[in-house]
């Protein structure tokens, strides 16, 4: 992060240099009326050196200035935005160190053209404002980024949980709710409450919530299944065992990424990765596409949907070299016949198709996160419903998806399905021996319906408004390319 102390120094020299540029003063110039050495002149420009005050007032008598001006935070008006920006809550919380920055670097990214890297920060603010983006939305974004440049996959996290596996004596591929519950009393004094948050309707969406002043206690939503019960239990016992920060209401970056952290090591803790992975190449074996191989795994663990589908896209990455995945949590509320909500999204490799880029639109009906969805909502006597497709995008890019609907635990009114896809390629080929079943259909896929340009599609819900203004307005240039040559 960006201290204060570093951005009162970058501060400084761009004042001084521009005052300088301003009165056509040369370095050696300044310096001499100064009484400084250029050396140290070039250092104080460029934010390494914060002068004492009686050399502070001799660079304001050479700039012919007050030294309060000087030394003031008020910049020109084409600098104002990047002003903002250093004194805004954003410069602190980043952890630069995550993305393998430091803050000499970030300095001298801006005080390279800082009339234009203002330009550019002013730019984002108004795209943030009329998106009305917020900095949560940048730290969430943010985090992302970080899980996708490592492939989603920590192995020293990998090693902790292993580790403590050992330790703690569970020697079976299924842990006991029972037993993370009694790691807990006896090793860290926690207790379990399973009532109170039962007893507030404003906390029925809850899962769980964590106390960890004395007594330290964990309160569980009664409602919750014991498969989301026992992943809360985990990620608490990852807190301690990692030693990550308490995570308030409102977090920056640095405690987003301590959650994540309590996270990866509880689905590691749940699913190891040796024996995961052995199952995985069990199934993945098979020469025919076979559903229920997947929902066994989620009962032989004892986890949720999306504890078992995040540990897919880890475990694939680390252990089968396949990292061209994407994972889409998709909802919709029973009252509702064609509204579909992306709420959750990972890409691995690159961004890949479906992905949640257009909001206000309807997404292709053919995507199998909404298929396994109005499947459920037609049989709902059914708890949970698996579907898999091998999809083809309009790039020609082909994706096997697989996709698990099922009912919200915590709300009867609304269904969820969560997606995990992955890009055919020979690395995937060799990976998963029933991608040539025939049983599997291929199903061409756009990402939006306004967008789609395939006119003979039958699940077709909007017409394709912005396609076909895409297409007048391509027209309308070659037009006028031809009549202006």
């Amino acid at each position: 992060m960006l201290k204060k102390k570093m951005v009162l120094k970058f501060i400084l020299g761009l004042k001084i240099r521009q005052l300088r540029d301003k009165r056509d003063l040369s370095l050696k110039e300044l310096a001499d009326l100064s009484d400084l050495s250029v050396s140290y002149l070039n250092e104080i420009e460029k934010g390494k050196k914060y002068p004492k005050i009686e050399k502070l007032a001799a660079l304001a008598q050479g700039l012919q200035i007050d030294l309060g001006e000087l030394v003031s935070f008020k910049t020109g008006r084409n600098l104002h935005p990047l002003l903002k920006f250093l004194e805004s809550d954003m410069v602190e919380k980043v952890p630069l160190e995550l993305f393998g920055l430091s803050e000499s670097d970030v300095m001298d990214l801006m005080g390279h053209d800082p009339e234009k890297f203002a330009s550019f920060v002013l730019t984002i603010l108004q795209v943030s404002r009329s998106f009305d983006i917020k900095m949560e939305d940048i730290y969430t974004a943010a985090l992302k980024s970080y899980i996708e440049a490592h492939d989603n996959y920590f192995p020293e996290i990998e090693k902790i949980a292993k580790k403590m596996r050992s330790e703690w004596g569970f020697n079976s591929d299924e842990i006991k709710i029972e037993q993370i519950k009694d790691i807990l009393k006896k090793n860290y004094k926690y207790e379990i409450d399973e009532h109170i948050i039962g007893q507030h309707k404003t906390l029925s969406q809850t899962r769980f919530l964590v106390k960890r002043a004395h007594p330290a206690t964990i309160f569980l939503n009664p409602k919750s299944k014991d498969t989301e019960k026992i992943f809360g239990i985990a990620k608490e016992l990852g807190h301690l065992v990692l030693g990550t920060k308490k995570v308030p209401g409102e977090m920056n970056l640095g405690e987003k990424l301590d959650d994540f952290k309590t996270s990866y090591f509880a689905g590691a803790l749940l699913l190891e990765e040796k024996a995961f992975s052995k199952d995985l190449k069990q199934i993945f074996g098979h020469q025919k596409f076979e559903p229920e191989f997947f929902t066994k795994l989620i009962s032989k663990y004892n986890v949720s949907t999306e504890v078992l589908f995040h540990r897919l896209t880890q475990v694939l990455s680390g252990n089968f070299k396949v990292n061209e995945v994407f994972f889409l949590g998709l909802s919709t509320r029973l009252d509702t016949k064609e509204d579909f909500e992306i709420y959750n999204e990972l890409h691995l490799g690159q961004l890949h198709s479906p992905h949640a880029v257009h909001m206000h639109e309807n997404y292709c009906r053919r995507w199998v996160a909404i298929k396994s969805l109005k499947y459920l909502k037609e049989n709902r006597s059914m708890e949970n419903f698996l579907l898999g497709q091998i999809s083809e995008g309009l790039n020609g890019q082909k994706y096997f998806s697989l996709s698990l609907a099922r009912k919200a635990s915590l709300d009867s009114d609304v269904l969820n399905s969560l997606t995990i896809g992955f890009l055919v390629n020979d690395e995937l080929k060799n990976t998963l021996k029933f991608l040539d079943d025939k049983n599997l259909k291929q199903i061409p896929i756009g990402q939006t319906c306004e967008r789609c340009p395939r006119m003979d599609c039958n699940d077709r819900v909007a017409p394709p408004v912005i396609y076909e203004k895409e297409l007048e307005l391509d027209a309308q240039r070659k037009l006028i390319e031809n009549l202006t040559r």
